[in-house]
């Protein structure tokens, strides 16, 4: 279950949540970022992220398939990543839905087979000019999204929830790397082929469209004041501390009604605390040192 943890920072400012933002994220050839990567040599090893004569051009397209030349099985896996350098690194994300568009192109397959896809968000760096099978990227499975398989040959995938993908992307803004999109069961015969945003058409590239709020008080504490910070906030899983000097320091975690939840002895100036077994709700951190 994911969960949203609120903090107040020394029990005296109360968070207060902005109006809802939505944005809508549309990349085209020049700023767009998507590729796919084929299992099947000698193709295991050439980039289908940007137009170059070992690609053939095969670049306007973002296809998950399992298949089969000759007598040998292939894989196909989709990547994409949208720059969400915009949202702020505390947004709440309210929703986020992502919408693939399919497109006719001889060569290439339609929607087929038994095709229900998986959504997982990638957790190494990737470039486009330079992804292959041979150094694709690890992917997490975390809040994963499954779609349902296809019930047309060109079938578009408008709308898709990948709200808590967007959240984690935010959350770990540092590794934010993008998703993947490979077929549930990589078994033949199947596949999934959409427009990428190197696409002509702009109307068919990837579109998400989200909407978020944001938590004020904590936020406009001024910072020079502050004996540690904390984020993100709010909260899901892994809270980070930055203190401002060596400990040794007893961090605790309070409940609204002052039952101490967590209790840390750390000398370090970084702290990671898992918030994992604490229900959602708002808390306090106290931090204690030299028993101050």
């Amino acid at each position: 279950m994911n969960k949203i943890i609120l903090f107040i920072f020394l029990s005296i400012i109360s968070n207060v949540l902005h109006a809802q933002t939505t944005v809508t994220m549309r990349p085209g050839n020049l700023n767009g970022k998507d590729a796919w990567i084929w299992s099947f040599p000698p193709f295991n090893n050439v980039n289908f992220g940007e137009s170059n004569p070992s690609n053939n051009n095969l670049n306007n397209v973002i296809r998950s398939e399992v298949w089969i030349w000759g007598t040998r099985p292939d894989t196909i896996r989709g990547l994409l990543d949208f720059d969400l350098s915009l949202i702020p690194l505390n947004a709440i994300i309210i929703d986020a839905k992502l919408s693939l568009y399919y497109f006719a192109n001889s060569g290439f397959t339609q929607q087929v087979g038994q095709n229900s896809l998986l959504i997982q968000r990638i957790s190494d760096n990737w470039s486009e000019t330079g992804v292959t099978w041979n150094n694709q990227p690890k992917t997490s499975t975390l809040n994963q999204v499954t779609v349902p398989q296809s019930n047309s040959t060109t079938q578009s995938y408008l709308n898709v929830n990948v709200t808590n993908l967007i959240q984690d992307l935010i959350d770990s803004s540092i590794t934010n790397y993008g998703l993947m999109f490979k077929m549930q069961n990589e078994v033949t015969f199947k596949g999934l082929t959409f427009a990428s945003s190197e696409h002509p058409n702009p109307n068919l590239h990837p579109k998400l469209d989200i909407t978020y709020t944001t938590p004020v008080g904590l936020n406009n504490v001024d910072q020079s004041k502050r004996e540690f910070q904390i984020f993100p906030n709010p909260v899901k899983n892994i809270l980070k501390l930055e203190l401002n000097n060596l400990g040794p320091y007893i961090i605790e975690i309070i409940s609204i009604n002052g039952k101490i939840l967590e209790s840390i002895n750390s000398n370090s100036k970084k702290v990671k605390i898992n918030l994992e077994s604490i229900e959602s709700g708002v808390y306090l951190i106290r931090l204690y040192q030299d028993g101050k």
